[in-house]
């Protein structure tokens, strides 16, 4: 589920108890990848201890997946199957589009077709928490269910009922595809997923001295930050003004992980 930014430092430090306590720590998840690994390093797990056991075993590989041009063509689509009787389960990575599918859901089938919707501010609420429970039991009451990221993992609805999924993804919300197809494979008996991911637009800068301007605007480090970058023998180099040098000790380490990130290499050099 979701953690709340106020929960994240007393979760990791418990963990960590956890962690150094534990004699065998087994990881169950189909998602793990080399930052997991690096993430328990960090709370001291001898990496040489790892032995990963890998699963082939695809439950889901007969089941068709579609991706559809638009989320108009998949609401369309979400609505027909409601009408057409089925049970629909319908995943998406942001809470704000859960509720305006709700909204859309309700004013397509006000009677007759109950509906849920789960994301990290209604999770504690009475019929969010027993579904949570026991969401095979309580999937009975429902004709959809719309869920954000705080059911992507750890609940499984063996209805048979809930034939179809429906997804809703934004690219900007900062999902990876794992997450996404965790979200798509909380129905069990599910016999077909129809999926919508929107384009996502890259407007981050790719040149250097872009790169380094807008470090130096957000920093506050020059007065005229354009004015202070030069290109010399193919490298960015910085005039700093008086007032601004001695800031200029944190430079290295913003720029050491800019560049991990980014995979690009700036050099920067001090000029007097």
């Amino acid at each position: 589920g979701t953690i709340k930014p106020k929960q994240r430092q007393q979760v990791l430090d418990q963990l960590q108890v956890i962690i150094n306590d534990a004699k065998l720590i087994v990881l169950m998840q189909h998602n793990i990848t080399e930052l997991t690994l690096k993430f328990l390093a960090y709370f001291g797990f001898n990496r040489n201890d790892i032995v990963i056991a890998k699963n082939t075993y695809n439950r889901y590989k007969d089941v068709p997946c579609y991706f559809h041009q638009s989320d108009k063509d998949l609401i369309e689509e979400l609505h027909k199957a409601i009408k057409q009787g089925l049970r629909c389960m319908v995943a998406t990575n942001s809470k704000e589009q859960a509720e305006k599918l709700v909204v859309g859901l309700k004013k397509a089938f006000p009677t007759k077709k109950a509906g849920l919707m789960i994301t990290a501010d209604n999770s504690q609420f009475p019929n969010q928490t027993a579904f949570l429970g026991k969401p095979t039991q309580e999937s009975e009451k429902y004709w959809y269910v719309v869920f954000s990221p705080s059911m992507a993992v750890g609940v499984s609805v063996e209805n048979e009922k809930f034939t179809r999924t429906f997804g809703f993804f934004l690219s900007m919300a900062g999902n990876t595809p794992s997450d996404c197809a965790q979200m798509l494979f909380r129905s069990r008996p599910c016999e077909k997923i129809d999926y919508y991911v929107d384009t996502r637009h890259n407007y981050a800068p790719t040149d250097p001295k872009q790169y380094i301007l807008q470090a130096l605007n957000n920093w506050d480090f020059c007065q005229q930050a354009e004015d202070s970058i030069q290109e010399i023998d193919g490298n960015c180099q910085i005039t700093l003004t008086p007032e601004k040098k001695k800031c200029f000790t944190y430079m290295p380490m913003f720029w050491q992980k800019r560049r991990e990130k980014n995979k690009i290499f700036v050099a920067i050099y001090m000029l007097n």
